[in-house]
């Protein structure tokens, strides 16, 4: 069976950026020149500094490392509006077709997203460990895939998995 990877524009900045925090010097002179550098080596540069420009937090960006957590922290956001989502659904029977057991192994999915993998992602940029940031967000990546292929790329909750 040939499988999907429903990589999302988060997830591929959070690994670019990773690298980018690997390979870029930090300057303290300009927060939205650093922005715009780690964006710039993104798949999707606009949408990139969309992402943290629309974070209040990105005001307080100092480096590129912080810029990885930030984007961590946006995937952790989304995580929970994805969990949240599943919660509603399950509990409001809002899809009754849907079978509950596929929805929980997506909760499964996002749980281990927000207690392990974000986690994984900012303790490893904070401690200056760019490439073990990249494992969080690649087990991320699957997790979600796994949710996706479970309903055979047609899960109540497409549109949350495509953001992680």
């Amino acid at each position: 069976m040939k499988q999907q990877y429903y990589l999302s524009s988060l997830n591929i900045f959070l690994c670019t950026i990773i690298v980018v925090v690997a390979s870029m010097s930090h300057s303290d002179d300009d927060k939205p020149k650093v922005i715009v550098q780690a964006c710039s080596n993104t798949p999707n540069p606009d949408q990139c500094f969309h992402y943290i420009k629309a974070d209040p937090r990105s005001n307080t960006v100092k480096d590129v490392q912080d810029v990885g957590i930030l984007m961590a922290r946006i995937l952790q956001l989304k995580a929970k509006l994805a969990r949240d989502k599943i919660y509603r659904m399950m509990s409001a029977a809002e899809r009754p077709d849907l079978k509950v057991h596929k929805l929980k192994a997506c909760l499964g999915s996002y749980n281990n997203i927000l207690n392990v993998d974000v986690e994984v992602a900012i303790d490893a940029f904070k401690d200056g460990n760019p490439r073990m940031a990249e494992v969080g967000a690649d087990t991320a990546s699957h997790g979600v895939s796994d949710c996706e292929e479970s309903f055979n790329g047609e899960s109540p909750i497409t549109n949350f998995n495509t953001l992680i």
